[in-house]
């Protein structure tokens, strides 16, 4: 009984810790691709750049969320 009680707790944090990684390294991408090459700021006019930024960004924050309800809704590692 052990044993399984001591699986479950470490595919819980194989999954804590699956979720930090993708979290931030979506978080560092944005980041890094938004600030450091000027992406993210919008200056006297929106050019294509921006909106295709910010698209990607919806994009893959969706795909992040959609990746996140399946690892968590599944009961295995």
């Amino acid at each position: 009984m052990s044993n399984n009680s001591d699986q479950e707790i470490i595919g819980f944090l194989i999954k804590v810790s699956r979720t930090l990684f993708w979290g931030l390294l979506w978080i560092f991408a944005n980041a890094i691709a938004g600030i450091y090459f000027k992406m993210a700021f919008v200056n006297k006019h929106t050019p294509v750049l921006n909106i295709i930024f910010y698209s990607a960004m919806m994009l893959t924050l969706f795909l992040l969320i959609r990746y996140y309800y399946y690892q968590w809704r599944n009961e295995q590692v």
